[in-house]
């Protein structure tokens, strides 16, 4: 959690009587100490207690009855997220938590905890959107025949059907996905750098009569192009374990289905999904949008990853290890990979989360190694304040 620290300690203040120590005070704290906040203790000026100075939780009434009805391991962060916001703001997103239905109590509050508060507090950002987004995601996983919600008692997960070859045949299995991986890359709104909004499909801006990707791509389809919903009705299997193959369950008739509405051509460029599905055509970067919203939409766990040295895009799904995946290309778990007759090694990439946290994935696409640098003066002591900059072709 950037910018935030929890301090807990043990306090206790001893006096001496008669050369015995005498225990007269402790106090045990946990607080939340915000970014340019602390937290500090003092002595009376009777020396015979502590004082604790905490710092202030800067929540409304109602941000502190959200943050009480939250699921215990959200409760610091969304506290935390909160605390950044306006008291309006503050106010009007936890009355959305306040009063959601229990079972999509834990997904609205991740997301309270997780968008950016710059987001939050964006003139175009709709805090409904935060419930929306959810009641969507319970919707579509009502059609979806390979995966379904799992809601325990302060979390939730997805149990998904997968297809593998074996000596004996093929088998195929449930899988359950690890927690974190299902609020980051299928609940969270917001799959790169667009703003999560209700968009005009015609414009590319927000409107409030406008659509969410989610329900849009799922249930919405321009004249002569197929419903991405209809796309998978019957489909038993999340994806058949199969290298650059359609016949790989849902993850085959989603590529199968980006490659029917998207032309790849050059033209400008357009980070939302609504948008780009309505103009269907664009290069990889926006073929990178529209197929994480749609992974997304579908329940598979979907990233957008970047290597800006080769200028490309394209993603990654998650079942057990990240795995590659082009639509436009029908490239799955396909590595390495030829690109702008560059070779076989992709150098730089990474993957990317919904609040802003990348990760590198290079040992994926190219052969990797470890590179110890030291720089020294010629007596062999370190410099200070020494700078290596390393660069690649």
């Amino acid at each position: 959690m950037i910018g935030m620290k929890i301090a807990t300690c043990l306090l206790a203040l001893f006096v001496t009587l008669l050369g015995d120590w005498i225990l007269v005070d402790s106090a045990q704290i946990g607080v939340r100490v915000p970014a340019g906040a602390h937290c500090d203790l003092s002595l009376d000026p009777m020396g015979d207690s502590l004082i604790i100075n905490i710092p202030p939780a800067g929540l409304t009434s109602l941000s502190q009855q959200a943050v009480a009805r939250a699921p215990e391991w959200l409760k610091v962060e969304l506290a935390d997220n909160l605390s950044k916001l306006s008291d309006s703001l503050q106010d009007t997103l936890s009355k959305i938590i306040i009063g959601c239905e229990q079972k999509y109590l834990d997904e609205i509050c991740f997301t309270t905890a997780h968008l950016a508060p710059q987001t939050l507090a964006n003139t175009y950002f709709d805090p409904e959107l935060i419930l929306f987004n959810v009641l969507v995601l319970y919707a579509n996983d009502g059609v979806l025949d390979y995966v379904r919600i799992i809601d325990f008692p302060d979390s939730s997960t997805v149990s998904y059907y997968v297809a593998e070859s074996t000596p004996s045949g093929i088998d195929t299995f449930e899988v359950q996905l690890p927690k974190e991986i299902y609020y980051w890359f299928i609940v969270h709104p917001k799959l790169h750098k667009e703003l999560p909004a209700y968009i005009d499909p015609n414009t590319g801006n927000p409107s409030p009569d406008g659509y969410f990707w989610r329900d849009y791509l799922f249930n919405h389809a321009d004249p002569g192009y197929p419903l991405l919903r209809d796309s998978v009705i019957g489909v038993r299997t999340l994806w058949n374990s199969k290298r650059n193959s359609l016949d790989n369950g849902a993850l085959g008739r989603a590529t199968d289905w980006i490659q029917d509405v998207m032309e790849f051509v050059t033209y400008p460029h357009h980070d939302q999904p609504v948008r780009i599905y309505h103009l269907h055509k664009g290069t990889c970067s926006v073929h990178s949008y529209l197929s994480a919203a749609t992974g997304r939409t579908l329940l598979i766990p979907t990233t957008v990853t970047a290597a800006y040295r080769y200028n490309h895009k394209w993603n990654e799904f998650y079942d057990r290890r990240w795995i590659q995946w082009e639509p436009v290309n029908t490239w799955m778990d396909y590595y390495p990979y030829d690109h702008w007759g560059g070779g076989d090694n992709i150098p730089g990439c990474f993957n990317w989360r919904g609040d802003g946290y990348i990760w590198t994935m290079v040992e994926r696409y190219t052969p990797v190694c470890t590179l110890t640098v030291k720089v020294e003066d010629r007596n062999g002591i370190a410099i200070d304040g020494g700078r290596t900059i390393i660069d690649s072709p």
